[in-house]
């Protein structure tokens, strides 16, 4: 049976390809699916031209009545868009600049699709006057007054920082900007000590003098027994974020890298030691760095020794401990650029990468002792602090010497 049927396939393949009329038959086909992929393709450019032409379309009118008059009222073009799908061509605009305002006119029977597309949207910003008559609807559309108001508040922390802020009355907008600027380092439920203290600039926004959402963050600063000095201003590009006067962002983690740039030439642990050449404990980790790398405090605390020499190989030496009595090592320092006793912020330069003491070349050994025991240095969940730089880095300065100015103007 299967023979029977593979000999009559054959058969039927045979006559098939055999046959004069089936190079004419494959054309056809595809010729019928060029012609199909090619409607199929006038179909999607006929829908995105037509979808096109009708957002569109209440613009070539607005065109003619002034649409940068319109548009000059804060009511956007997504906005006068939103409404052509229900009233295509039925709409009028005219705008009347002199007196900051557009008057829109509709057919009476399709104001309430007008205003379930258009008029919730734009009442937070506009008011909006309604004139109906039989024949049609006018909304009488104007820019609410704007204005604002600088206000600082600074004081001491009393429970805790967020309590502290809720005192003052001040919105979550604000609150979260502060938790958010001061995430790394401080947090707002927990840290608190009696000599903390906190200022805070920022400018609300008010349309027809109620207050708004839209709040400002100009300058915050922390001052604290376990951080340290912190302070931060405003930079427009990046809205509520602040950035400290290095171009650091404030809430950049409170334990930084103690170079900007280096690479790992011997990590934490076991190692053949590149002099001796023998099997010893390496108790830090060795950034290799240019002579003349700055060296950076990598989180803030009380310098407690600052020694140049030989120091038992470590030539020049810094130690810092920190509130939480936990000690870092900075060693083979080529120049110290700090004292002891000295109370040192994160970032602070404490002095520049060398290779005095036992060392064969350039770099930074980097030591953290936890209860008197030398621990691998990523325990510190070190993390690296991206910087602004060029012409940011200099617009910011710009923007933060305008704020100081601004400040002491307002007798902040």
């Amino acid at each position: 049976m299967k023979k029977a049927i593979l000999f009559l396939s054959i058969i039927i393949l045979i006559n098939l390809f055999g046959n004069d009329d089936f190079e004419t038959y494959r054309r056809q086909q595809l010729s019928d699916f060029e012609a199909y992929k090619q409607k199929e393709q006038e179909a999607f450019e006929r829908f995105y031209q037509e979808s096109y032409q009708l957002r569109h379309k209440i613009f070539e009118a607005a065109n003619s009545r002034s649409l940068e008059s319109i548009k000059a009222l804060g009511i956007s073009e997504e906005q006068i868009a939103g409404i052509t799908s229900a009233l295509d061509d039925k709409v009028e605009f005219t705008a009347d600049p002199a007196q900051d305002r557009v008057t829109i006119t509709i057919e009476a029977e399709d104001k309430s699709e007008f205003e379930a597309d258009f008029i919730e949207e734009i009442t937070a910003t506009h008011n909006v006057q309604k004139t109906e008559s039989a024949e049609n609807v006018q909304y009488t559309i104007t820019k609410k007054s704007e204005s604002s108001r600088i206000l600082y508040h600074q004081g001491e922390v009393r429970t805790n920082l967020l309590q502290t802020l809720r005192s003052y009355q001040l919105d979550d907008v604000m609150i979260a900007a502060v938790r958010d600027n001061l995430s790394g380092k401080v947090n707002l439920e927990t840290q608190s000590n009696p000599n903390d203290s906190f200022k805070i600039v920022y400018e609300n926004i008010y349309l027809d003098g109620k207050k708004t959402y839209d709040t400002k963050l100009y300058f915050l600063s922390y001052k604290g027994e376990k951080v340290g000095n912190l302070e931060g201003y405003r930079f427009d590009s990046s809205g509520n974020t602040l950035f400290m006067p290095s171009g650091e962002k404030l809430s950049a983690p409170s334990a930084r890298l103690p170079l900007d740039n280096f690479r790992v030439s011997s990590p934490f642990g076991i190692r053949t030691h590149p002099i001796r050449k023998t099997k010893t404990m390496h108790n830090g980790i060795d950034y290799a760095a240019p002579k003349g790398t700055p060296i950076y405090a990598v989180s803030p605390g009380t310098v407690i020794k600052a020694a140049t020499g030989h120091n038992g190989g470590f030539g020049n030496v810094v130690e810092i401990e920190h509130p939480n009595k936990e000690i870092t090592l900075y060693a083979h320092l080529d120049t110290i650029k700090a004292k002891k006793g000295d109370k040192v912020a994160t970032n602070t330069i404490i002095g520049t990468v060398g290779t005095t003491g036992n060392s064969t070349g350039n770099h930074l050994h980097f030591g953290y002792m936890v209860k008197n025991k030398w621990v691998n240095p990523v325990s510190l969940q070190l993390q690296a602090s991206p910087k602004l730089d060029g012409d940011n880095l200099n617009d910011f300065k710009k923007q933060m010497n305008q704020i100081i100015a601004m400040m002491k103007d307002e007798g902040i």
